[in-house]
């Protein structure tokens, strides 16, 4: 009796650390992300862990990957297992904090990509003509 309770705690430490391995790896490879792996993972039991480290769940590691493929259909089947989007991590943001800070980041990146083409066009037309264009 003893051993198999064991046997059982050692099967839940490995499948625990082997889906944080899963998380933090999709985290990582950002909006390059397979998600496929990190879904097949995905139950109603896991829905909500945490990482060990900062205390993130599956649902703001997806949060953050904004256009990573599959990224609408792992939403809904998470919502459906029961993520809890209120949930907290260590510095007290929940997943829609991620999903607030990843797109103004985008919408920044944007803005400057778009300040960095008309900076090109104004050199480009200075050093053909001498003069600013008017």
């Amino acid at each position: 009796m003893l051993i198999d309770a064991l046997f059982a705690k050692i099967k839940l430490v490995s499948s625990s650390l082997f889906f944080q391995d899963i998380l933090l790896d999709t985290w990582d490879s950002g909006e390059e992300a397979d998600v496929t792996a990190f879904m097949s993972a995905m139950t109603r039991d896991n829905v909500n862990n945490v990482t060990k480290e900062n205390a993130w769940t599956p649902l703001m590691i997806l949060s953050g990957l904004g256009s990573a493929k599959g990224i609408g259909g792992a939403l809904k089947k998470m919502k459906d297992l029961g993520a809890n989007a209120e949930k907290q991590d260590k510095e007290g943001w929940n997943a829609l904090h991620w999903v607030n800070t990843f797109i103004i980041l985008r919408l920044i990146l944007s803005i400057l990509s778009l300040v960095k083409w008309i900076l090109r066009v104004i050199i480009i037309s200075l050093t053909r003509t001498g003069s600013f264009p008017r």
